[in-house]
C-alpha cells in the first residue's frame, strides 16, 4: 500500500508541466466515441437530516426506506444491522452506545450495484466513518467516504475532508476492484494540513478531485486546488488543474 506525504504529494504537483501546443497545424482528428457514462457518485442519505429539528426521526425514517429497497437482504433488530450473504450466516454488525471511546452506530446507507457491496454509515463518540459489506460474503472495508465509481467500475475513489474539527480523516484513496473485492491502490493521508472531497473520473485511470489546503489552522485561509490524479502503467501523476 502506497500511502505518500502530504509533503511528498505536493512536491510532484510542484513538478508537474503542461507540454506546449505543436507547431505545426494539428491533422483533425476522427471523432473519438463518446466516454462511457460514470455512475453518479453516492451520496449521503443523511445528510439533510442533520439540521433538522427532528434529526433522529429523520436518521430513522431514511434508513427504514432504504432497507426496505433491500428485500431483506438486510434488517435492523434492534441495535444490530444483520446482512444475509450468499450461503453464509447473517453478519450482525452491533451499536454500542456506551459514551466514550467505545461508540460506535451503525446507520445503513445504500446498495451500490457498480461494485457489488452495502454503504454503512459509522457514528463515533467524535466523527464518523465509512463501511463496506460485500454483498456475497459480508466481508467488510473502512474507507475514507462513499465510493465514486469509475466508468469502467474497475476503481472507486473515495475522499475526506475535516480541518475545522479534526474528528473526521483528511485524504484520498483508491482503490482496485479487479479481483472483484476492494484492495487499496492508492492514498493519501493529509493530516491536519489538507483534505479531498468532490472527486469525478475523467476515465477509467483518470480521476480529478478538490484539495482543501490549510496550513495555518484559520478555516478562512483554507485554499481549494482542483487536481488531476492519473493511474498508469508508470506510476502515478498528479497535477493541479485549477482552482
Amino acid at each position: 500500500m502506497l500511502r505518500p506525504t502530504a509533503t511528498a504529494l505536493l512536491l510532484v504537483l510542484a513538478a508537474g508541466c503542461t507540454p506546449g501546443a505543436p507547431a505545426s497545424a494539428p491533422v483533425s482528428p476522427a471523432p473519438a466515441p463518446p466516454p462511457a457514462a460514470s455512475p453518479a457518485p453516492v451520496p449521503d442519505p443523511y445528510r439533510p437530516c442533520w439540521n433538522r429539528p427532528d434529526t433522529e426521526a429523520c436518521v430513522a425514517r431514511t434508513e427504514q426506506r432504504l432497507l426496505a429497497a433491500t428485500a431483506g437482504r438486510v434488517r435492523r433488530e434492534g441495535d444490530r444491522l444483520l446482512f444475509q450473504g450468499t450461503g453464509r450466516a447473517n453478519l450482525p454488525l452491533e451499536d454500542d452506545r456506551t459514551e466514550g471511546a467505545r461508540t460506535v452506530l451503525h446507520r445503513y446507507a445504500g446498495w451500490i450495484p457498480e461494485i457489488g457491496h452495502h454503504l454503512v454509515q459509522l457514528s463515533f463518540y467524535e466523527g464518523g466513518g465509512w463501511l463496506l459489506v460485500d454483498g456475497e460474503t459480508t466481508n467488510q472495508v473502512q474507507v475514507l467516504g462513499p465510493p465514486v465509481v469509475a466508468p469502467d467500475r474497475s476503481r472507486f475513489a473515495a475522499t475526506s475532508v475535516d480541518l475545522e474539527a479534526g474528528y473526521d480523516p483528511n485524504g484520498i484513496q483508491v482503490w482496485s476492484m479487479a479481483q472483484g473485492f476492494p484492495r487499496l491502490e492508492w492514498g493519501v493521508d493529509g493530516g491536519s494540513t489538507w483534505g479531498a472531497s468532490d472527486a469525478a473520473w475523467i476515465d477509467a485511470n483518470t480521476v480529478e478531485f478538490t484539495r482543501h489546503v490549510n496550513t495555518t489552522g484559520d478555516p478562512e485561509q483554507t485554499r481549494t486546488i482542483r487536481t488531476r490524479l492519473v493511474l498508469g502503467e508508470d506510476g502515478i501523476t498528479l497535477r493541479s488543474v485549477g482552482r
